[in-house]
């Protein structure tokens, strides 16, 4: 049937078909990018039959796309969030980089590029979940913390952890996934629950001080999914959330109790004291029995109260918990938190990892940073290169009959060393190391070990080396 001679009603019908059809991905795209007045007929049709493509047809299609991506992002959708629009831009950015094979490129997920054989974890109704709490770690500093260090999860010093492999404890994470005192249970709401109420000492405080200056986050897992903050306005997600943020007076309209004189251009301390968890949820009976997890979000709230009441905690810079209003209330502080759950049919398991891998600000690669170091190589390489070209050239004027420079020892490699079990020990070691090295980088490369997994790499490392 001609699409442009039909009645509206016909219309209608023929608008929704061609939605249907074009709902199914296209080079791993959502059809939400394409628009068809900007494909040709018979291309549209190949797209709608998922026949093979000539390479004019692949630039139209990717065109195409490309104004359906602008479009979207003129239009003011996000890329980090659920919605469709958001995962439809996510994919339009990571088609290149959810293809595996060296020849004949196959469409996949990250999940199984970032963890080959892994499989979806299915939980039943009102089944209760252990999260469990990670390092404190920044990007700005080398030294790590555990989770027991900060006041509202001092009581976790001595919780039980999860068991790891050797190369997660040789990588210092023997004992970094506690259990975390948070009521996990598959979708049950829970409203304000207190963490703890405690006392916070002045080295405390000054310890949470420096954590807030030197930017640290705090990890939690769940299902193996690290906690995320996400900003829809500024479109980015990033792992983890920081214990605390700094804010000059002027910015939040509160001048600290215990100050002097105001220091407007000083910035103020303030600790976030409830955490806002959303664990979205994927249930579909038809294709899997139970419920997988496919997200684990918090929202940190900076709140001064006593106690948790029925309606959760909110951001509001009249009532953000300054660090000087803790030394004004004799240094007694609330921990507290909350549980969403948000079921996402469309979001499946396999997808879940899309966000970490592209809305994590500061992960992009650094070309300029790779060509420095490449031409830094390169002049030391010329400068080297140069100094034992006019070595040997000085050597070899001086004619064959007399013996100068590196003539004089070219004989003394058939030389009995002084301790040559020991040079055969470290040579053959030297060895064994680069070997085992290798090994270990094509195991990376072909997929069956994951950088991702924690000591995954070093776990690796040790059983080639050993075996």
């Amino acid at each position: 049937m001609n699409r442009h001679f039909c009645s509206p009603r016909v219309k209608m019908i023929c608008a929704f078909l061609v939605g249907l059809l074009l709902a199914l991905p296209i080079k791993g795209q959502h059809d939400i990018l394409l628009s068809t007045e900007n494909l040709k007929d018979s291309t549209l049709q190949k797209v709608r039959e998922r026949l093979p493509l000539t390479p004019e047809e692949k630039k139209e299609v990717e065109e195409a796309e490309l104004r359906g991506y602008n479009n979207l992002r003129r239009m003011g959708y996000d890329e980090v969030t659920n919605s469709v629009q958001a995962r439809a831009l996510r994919n339009y950015r990571l088609r290149k980089v959810k293809t595996i094979g060296l020849f004949r490129k196959k469409e996949t997920s990250l999940s199984q590029i970032l963890f080959p054989g892994s499989r979806p974890r299915t939980y039943p109704r009102d089944a209760a979940l252990e999260p469990t709490g990670n390092l404190i770690q920044s990007r700005r500093k080398l030294v790590m913390y555990d989770i027991s260090d900060h006041p509202a999860f001092a009581n976790t010093k001595y919780a039980p952890y999860r068991p790891t492999t050797l190369g997660a404890k040789l990588e210092g994470y023997g004992a970094a996934f506690k259990k975390m005192p948070f009521n996990f249970v598959l979708k049950r709401t829970t409203q304000c629950t207190p963490i703890t109420t405690t006392e916070i000492s002045s080295d405390d405080l000054s310890f949470l001080r420096q954590l807030v200056r030197e930017q640290y986050r705090m990890h939690f897992q769940l299902d193996d999914l690290p906690v995320l903050e996400r900003n829809k306005e500024l479109s980015y997600a990033i792992s983890g959330f920081p214990v605390g943020f700094m804010a000059p007076p002027e910015m939040t309209g509160r001048i600290g109790t215990n100050d002097k004189r105001p220091r407007s251009y000083e910035h103020k301390y303030y600790l976030y004291n409830h955490f806002k968890f959303t664990v979205t949820y994927h249930e579909n009976l038809k294709e899997h029995d139970g419920i997988q997890i496919t997200g684990f979000d918090i929202h940190p709230v900076s709140f001064m109260y006593d106690d948790c009441h029925e309606k959760s905690p909110e951001n509001n810079p009249n009532t953000y918990l300054a660090f000087d209003d803790i030394e004004s209330h004799k240094n007694i502080v609330t921990f507290s938190y909350d549980v969403q759950w948000i079921p996402s049919s469309d979001l499946k398991w396999e997808d879940r990892w899309d966000v970490y891998f592209y809305g994590m600000p500061g992960n992009d690669v650094h070309y300029y940073s790779i060509m420095n170091s490449v031409i830094c190589v390169l002049v030391l390489a010329g400068i080297i290169a140069r100094a034992l070209y006019r070595t040997f050239r000085r050597d070899m004027a001086g004619g064959s009959k007399k013996d100068n420079g590196w003539k004089q020892v070219h004989a003394d490699v058939f030389r009995l060393p002084p301790s040559p079990m020991a040079l055969s020990a470290l040579v053959g070691n030297g060895v064994h190391l680069l070997a085992a090295a290798i090994l270990t980088m094509v195991l990376n490369v072909v997929g069956w070990i994951s950088t991702m997994e924690t000591g995954d790499v070093v776990n690796a490392f040790v059983l080639v080396y050993a075996f």
